[in-house]
């Protein structure tokens, strides 16, 4: 799930940098490590860089890291002291523990690295479909209202009810109810921009916020929501349709609370002269 269209490549470029970083500063404490007197141990400062790219590029990356520092290290302790032509078990056994210790390391910072994120994603996200939770969309779409007066960009909302949804869970079951709600947030997904927010409000009830988004783009995306949503529960044979309520506000001159209102308002008009349509509203002042 993104919230940003150029999350992806501004993420890949900021862990690159951070690993660049992170070799360069290595580098650098090896340099030191080599012009220091042999008295002076700087092994320990060696995790600095090994926990920086461990925690914000990842373990695979702490692990060069630390392969890198293990070699430096190893030069500067054990090779240049002439240890390992004196005693070559002793350094061999110091460079191994060393090496494993960095490599703890390593693993420990990025396994709780993965925690936290995944404890994170499970307080943003709904268990059963993936998609934002309520408190997680409001915050979002408060963050991209300010946004929207900030730069006086349009932004749109569109909020969808499963027509008939209740006949699913008492014909085929809750099992299958779930499974069309899981459907559901998938093709939403699909169908919409990267940088666009899926969540699902509660029940049946979904809302994808669209930001920096006219009156144009909002229909040609519910065009292709629709056709994905259609072709998607048409191939799993259920029988149930979506009803849409779409707005867009050219100024935020409005609460979270009149965007989410006014675009429900439009979804139960569907649902009171039809159900499976959509409505669209231009909110200009």
């Amino acid at each position: 799930m993104n919230s940003r269209s150029s999350s992806p490549a501004r993420n890949a470029f900021r862990k690159a940098a951070v690993l660049v970083f992170c070799l360069a500063l290595t580098l650098v404490l090896g340099w030191l490590d080599f012009i220091a007197s042999t008295e002076v141990v700087l092994s320990v400062f060696y995790l600095i860089p090994i926990v920086i790219a461990a925690w914000f590029v990842g373990e695979r990356a702490a692990l060069a890291v630390s392969l890198l520092a293990g070699g430096l290290a190893a030069y500067d302790t054990e090779v240049l002291s002439g240890v390992l032509e004196r005693n070559a078990w002793i350094a061999v056994w110091a460079i191994v523990s060393r090496l494993v210790f960095f490599l703890f390391a390593a693993w420990l910072v990025g396994r709780q690295r993965r925690s936290m994120e995944s404890i994170r994603r499970m307080a943003l996200t709904d268990s059963l479909t993936g998609a934002y939770n309520p408190r997680a969309f409001f915050e979002l779409l408060h963050k991209e209202m300010e946004r929207s007066r900030r730069f006086h960009h349009p932004l749109s909302l569109m909020y969808l009810d499963v027509d008939d949804f209740k006949t699913i869970n008492d014909t085929l079951g809750h099992q299958t109810g779930n499974s069309v709600l899981g459907s559901i947030a998938a093709s939403l997904q699909e169908s919409v921009r990267r940088m666009d927010v899926v969540a699902r409000l509660g029940g049946d009830e979904f809302s994808v916020l669209m930001p920096e988004t006219g009156d144009a783009a909002v229909r040609s995306t519910v065009e292709r929501v629709q056709e994905t949503l259609s072709r998607k529960l048409g191939t799993k044979g259920w029988p149930v349709t979506i009803s849409i309520g779409a707005v867009t506000y050219q100024r935020m001159d409005c609460t979270a609370d009149d965007i989410i209102r006014k675009a429900d308002d439009l979804m139960y008009q569907v649902k009171r002269t039809g159900k499976n349509g959509v409505r669209y509203a231009s909110v200009k002042e």
